[in-house]
């Protein structure tokens, strides 16, 4: 069945699809008549003028007062209240029904019996009608099946009403309810095609009826929000003797259909099949080139009859019709035709003087001297035979409406017999007739019969006796376009607008109305219709080609004034330039031309709402101001003012507009006054630079992406950092030879930072402004080293402003760094504590910083003052360093991939580092302060300090050493070592533990079997404290009863009842483990020992307390009692535990 999309893509014949065909092979029986076969298919089923389902919406309707058993009075719109209430006793329903509840009919009351006499008056019949379900209201029969309730997110719901044999139904009807709801269209489906019914438009407000035939597929959408309350009802024919309205059975008239242009097909392309019938020459198959087939309704004289405003039977015709067409090469096309019947008539008039005839209208009497006659209607009187047949046709028109021309010998031939004969599916004469009639004389006349009838016109696309062109348009394309919404130009409007060009072109003259007796559309509405398009689609291109059509002699007058000023205001001026001033010299009014030309200057700069100067304009600004007679007032007191207030930071403008005005300074014409020129052109700078905003920003337009079609997010518009403006700014300075008078900008960048920093985003701060201006303004002095003076202090200020985000812009830094005068002095009044502290959070960043002006800064330092103050720059990085560094970290564990290990030798490796740092820095002195920070020890963890921290990096010492010449023997690395040995044989070996279990009684615990051997023996006899064993649960029982034994050693054991099969956790005590683990260590306190070099090396160090470290770390002798000793940590005395021996020990030796 036909569907509004359909016909609207069957408009769209281009594009149009069409059927499909699948490897057809040449039909053996051929249509022997194309005309007759097409006509004998579309009789019958295609002659039903209805449709499968139709809706209206009241908003009228009156209120049922819906009462229901077992619960009372619903009102309307329904609320949730009575919503939930109809849940409680209606049947809910379940599967794919869930979220439907079903009430019977039966139970179904309405109070006002107004709704009764509504739904069988007005519902019912205005159903009927747009079916064409024609049902005398004394057979028909609605009857309430059921009042349905759908839910919020109830699911999509699919239902077929089936067509019974036995049954006298022939459609179904749905009457929805008032009620607040979002979602729930009702979409009947039918052989393919879809109809959709809204019922949520005004819900609240609306009643709305659905109707349909059985047969048909009802599809529910989902409802988002509220309730659907719906009433369904049968729709019965009861009269045995009426037939039952059905659907159009047409799977065969649509086969025949197809044959028949299959045929038709196959004839033009000259594919002959022998024929069973002998007798049947080729040339009595019938090939025709044109046949005319009449719609059943008449559309009278629409000036653009279309596809989508066909009705009924004539549309249905026509979607089955254009698929076939299209796919086996037929045109389709719409006309509006009139079939004319001329004969002659005798007229029985008797008249005085004694003759007098009885004809059909009595006794009449003239006086045969008269010259009057008796007036005759026309429809009184009757033609005697038809001497004449004709037909015309008076409009034609493309299946989207667009007016044609038709042409052609199968076009002419039509009136060579008789034109009935001509056109299928109906009679020319059916219908109303128009009578005219002609009197020729007393006793005669001419009668006239016109038939006015809508037809569907099918002919070969290749054919050569009918041809189709484009007619007079302006009306279609101008309605079109005017009409048009669109943001850029579909196909078709493309279409039109090449129509329109190319008529305008042969009509451009603005006197012409068309072709001869045409009245219209003008040339100048025309032009203006082109250019709101190009507009609207922002295609400077096309308004070109809308000047072009239009010449250059009649483009003035036709686009007229506000048209061409509108266009000069929308689109690019260089693409215009050129054509307006040809159009300006051609045009034979003076007048015209003199307004255009000031509309353009006053709109370029003269009026308070006017847009900005372009750059393409200033041939005529400047032009306008020569032909001044003080020139130069002209531009400080109008021109300069205007230009400030309208694009007071447009750099391209003033870029160009100063470079202009310097060049004239330079010309020496007298008009000007060079001296106030240069002044204005100073004045300029500082006044753009004064107010320009300081922190510039750009607007970017983020447009959504899309997918399948749809808009993916929103268009947005952000404001993000440009320093284009400043640099713009500092570029034409600088090529004007004033520089300076750009400063001020900078000024106010500097002033207000803080302001910018606090209210500003993190892609707006100062910081990155400087950043993106050092490298444009080093650009600058490498083009021009006399500016060097003049952006010092801009430089200066950047190292301030970068400092604070140093690891970020750390190039950028350097570059300020190195360009701003006294360097050393401006980074010392900068370099705070505070900012050193924030510095230090990033120590890699603080590091680099110090090398870099170490290296950079040194040879700056020429004067007992700078060399000071590099020296506190560079001990204030140092000391940020050593005292950011996180001792504790060297004994905390790192989890990764579940297992723990320490970072001890890569972050011990950190003290290497600084004392590098130390030598790197020219700062040896103050390596002390590295080796007394990392000997004070954490809170906690001290033995994993001394073992993960300290013992690497005092292995890594002696290479360092011999880098710097020197050795572990020389202070203070010796008094380092010494102290860390001393406390790794204290606090990390400690004296040799006895063994609590021997070897042997440990090796007894297992039986000898495999669980044991791989289990048991290996763990008791190693270092592990613990071990997880996953096994069977009889294994886990072998083991448990020989770990029994083991209960008096503070052994223990668990199990863990999770995954399969359970874990065995068996935990040995410390002391088991003690004896191995202080046996790894003394290897370890051995290496050390070895680390300070023979045995005379290490007494060096130790000094007395070699005695003591050297049994202990041999499993003779123990670490003795911790005396109290002052110890001095960068020169400041504590009072701690000394690892030194000997109460007499008075204090220990700095490092120092």
């Amino acid at each position: 069945m036909d569907s509004p999309q359909e016909m609207e893509a069957i408009e769209d014949w281009d594009t149009y699809a069409g059927a499909s065909v699948d490897d057809e092979k040449p039909l053996l029986a051929v249509s022997t008549s194309i005309k007759d076969d097409l006509n004998a298919a579309l009789s019958g089923e295609f002659q039903f003028d209805g449709t499968f389902a139709h809706s209206n919406v009241y908003t009228d309707a009156p209120n049922p007062c819906l009462n229901l058993d077992g619960l009372g009075s619903v009102g309307l719109p329904l609320s949730e209240r009575d919503a939930r209430a109809i849940m409680e006793v209606a049947t809910a329903g379940t599967g794919v029904e869930q979220g439907l509840w079903t009430f019977p009919g039966v139970k179904v009351h309405f109070d006002n019996p107004q709704f009764t006499n509504w739904i069988m008056h007005t519902a019912v019949p205005s159903i009927n009608t747009a079916l064409a379900a024609y049902v005398a209201p004394s057979v028909g029969q609605y009857q309430l099946r059921s009042l349905t309730l759908r839910g919020a997110h109830a699911d999509a719901l699919n239902c077929y009403e089936e067509m019974r044999e036995d049954s006298r139904q022939y459609g179904i009807l749905s009457v929805v309810l008032p009620s607040r709801h979002i979602g729930g269209q009702i979409r009947i489906i039918h052989q393919g095609t879809t109809k959709t019914f809204n019922t949520a438009g005004n819900s609240a407000a609306s009643t709305t009826v659905v109707g349909a035939y059985t047969g048909v597929t009802q599809s529910l959408d989902s409802i988002q929000s509220g309730y659907v309350v719906c009433l369904s009802y049968e729709l019965n024919c009861l009269g045995e003797s009426h037939s039952i309205p059905r659907l159009p059975q047409l799977v065969g008239a649509t086969t025949q259909l197809r044959h028949v242009f299959r045929s038709w097909r196959q004839k033009l392309d000259g594919v002959e099949e022998p024929s069973d019938d002998p007798d049947l020459e080729d040339d009595d198959v019938d090939v025709p080139q044109l046949i005319p087939c009449l719609f059943e309704h008449t559309y009278g004289d629409m000036s653009h009859l279309k596809a989508t405003a066909l009705q009924g039977a004539d549309r249905l015709m026509l979607s089955h019709i254009a698929p076939l067409a299209k796919v086996y090469g037929f045109n389709l096309h719409l006309s509006q035709v009139t079939y004319t019947e001329s004969g002659g008539v005798t007229l029985d008039v008797p008249y005085y003087g004694g003759r007098s005839r009885y004809g059909r209208y009595g006794y009449n009497f003239y006086d045969e001297d008269s010259d009057e006659y008796d007036d005759v209607d026309a429809d009184d009187v009757e033609m005697d035979e038809v001497e004449d047949r004709s037909v015309s046709f008076r409009t034609v028109f493309a299946l989207d409406g667009m007016p044609m021309q038709m042409s052609g010998t199968a076009v002419s031939s039509l009136n060579d017999g008789d034109p009935v004969e001509c056109f299928i599916n109906g009679d020319l004469t059916d219908g109303d007739k128009e009578s005219s009639f002609d009197r020729y004389d007393r006793e005669s006349g001419y009668l006239t019969y016109a038939y006015k009838r809508s037809v569907l016109i099918i002919s070969p696309k290749e054919s050569e006796d009918v041809k189709f062109t484009i007619g007079d348009i302006r009306s279609f394309a101008c309605a079109g376009l005017e009409s048009s919404l669109s943001e850029t130009p579909s196909p078709k409007e493309n279409k039109l607008v090449a129509a329109l060009l190319q008529w305008l072109k042969q009509n451009r003259s603005p006197t012409t109305n068309g072709p001869t007796g045409t009245a219209g559309i003008t040339p100048a509405q025309v032009a203006n219709i082109l250019r709101d398009s190009a507009d609207r689609w922002n295609d400077a291109d096309l308004f070109v080609q809308v000047l072009q059509s239009c010449g250059p002699d009649h483009c003035i007058s036709l686009i007229g004034l506000n048209g061409l000023i509108s266009a000069y205001q929308a689109f690019d001026w260089n693409k215009l330039k050129d054509l307006y001033t040809e159009g300006l010299s051609q045009t034979v009014s003076n007048s015209l031309r003199g307004q255009v030309i000031d509309r353009l200057l006053s709109t370029a700069m003269e009026q308070e709402d006017a847009e900005k100067l372009e750059v393409t304009e200033l041939d005529w600004v400047l032009n306008l101001v020569r032909s001044k007679t003080n020139p130069t007032a002209f531009l400080a007191t109008v021109l300069i003012p205007r230009l400030h207030a309208v694009q007071p930071f447009d750099m391209p403008f003033w870029t160009a507009f100063l470079t202009h005005i310097n060049e004239i300074t330079q010309s020496g014409s007298p008009v000007w006054d060079v001296i106030e020129l240069r002044q204005l052109i100073r004045s300029c700078l500082e006044r753009i630079a004064s107010n320009m905003p300081p922190y510039p920003v750009e607007k970017k337009v983020a447009r959504p992406s899309y997918l399948y079609g749809y808009a993916i997010g929103l268009t947005t518009t952000t404001e993000v950092m440009s320093v284009e403006p400043i640099v713009s700014l500092f570029e034409l300075g600088s090529r004007l030879g004033l520089a300076d008078g750009c400063m001020p900008v900078l000024h106010r960048m500097w002033a207000g930072r803080d302001a910018q920093k606090a209210g500003a985003s993190a892609e707006r701060t100062p910081a990155l402004y400087y950043s993106s201006l050092v490298p444009r303004m080093e650009a600058f002095l490498r083009d021009k080293p006399h500016l060097k003076p003049c952006l010092e202090p801009f430089f200066g200020q950047a190292v301030a402003v970068l400092l604070e985000s140093y690891s970020v812009y750390t190039a950028t830094f350097r570059v300020a760094l190195q360009h701003s005068s006294n360097a050393i002095a401006v980074l010392k009044g900068f370099l705070t504590a505070d900012r050193v502290k924030e510095l230090a959070q990033n120590r890699n960043s603080l590091k680099e910083l110090a090398v870099f002006v170490s290296e950079t800064l040194r040879p700056q330092a020429r004067t007992p003052e700078a060399s000071t103050n590099l020296q506190i720059i560079l001990k204030s990085c140092l000391a940020g360093l050593i005292g950011s560094f996180d001792l504790s970290n060297l004994a905390s564990p790192y989890q990764s991939s579940g297992y723990p290990y320490y970072y001890a030798g890569e972050r011990s490796h950190a003290g290497i580092e600084l004392l590098k740092l130390c030598f790197t820095l020219q700062l040896p002195a103050d390596a002390n302060r590295v080796l007394a920070q990392f000997l004070a020890l954490p809170k906690s963890n001290e033995a994993a300090y001394i073992k993960s921290g300290l013992v690497p990096f005092l292995k890594a010492l002696p290479t360092f050493l011999a880098t710097q010449k020197t050795s572990l023997v020389a202070a203070p690395y010796s008094l380092f070592a010494a102290e860390v040995v001393r406390k790794f044989t204290r606090h990390v070996l400690g004296p040799k533990p006895s063994q609590s279990v021997s070897l042997q009684e440990l090796r007894a615990v297992g039986c000898g079997c495999a669980m044991c051997n791989a289990h048991l023996v290996p763990f008791l006899t190693s270092n592990n404290v613990q071990v997880s064993i996953r096994e069977k649960q009889k294994d886990r029982t072998h083991l448990e009863q020989r770990l029994a034994r083991t209960q008096s050693w503070g052994v223990t054991w668990t199990t863990l009842r999770y995954g399969s099969p359970h874990t065995l956790q068996v935990t040995k005590p410390q002391r088991m483990v003690a004896l191995g683990q202080w046996a790894g260590n003394a290897t370890e306190g051995k290496g050390l020992l070895n680390v300070l070099g023979n045995a005379a090396q290490q007494e060096q160090v130790l000094g007395p307390d070699y005695a003591w470290v050297a049994g202990t770390i041999a499993g003779t002798a123990s670490p003795p009692a911790l005396p109290l000793a002052t110890t001095h940590v960068n020169g400041v005395a504590a009072k701690r535990p000394s690892d030194a021996a000997g109460v007499g020990q008075a204090k220990k030796p700095r490092l120092s």
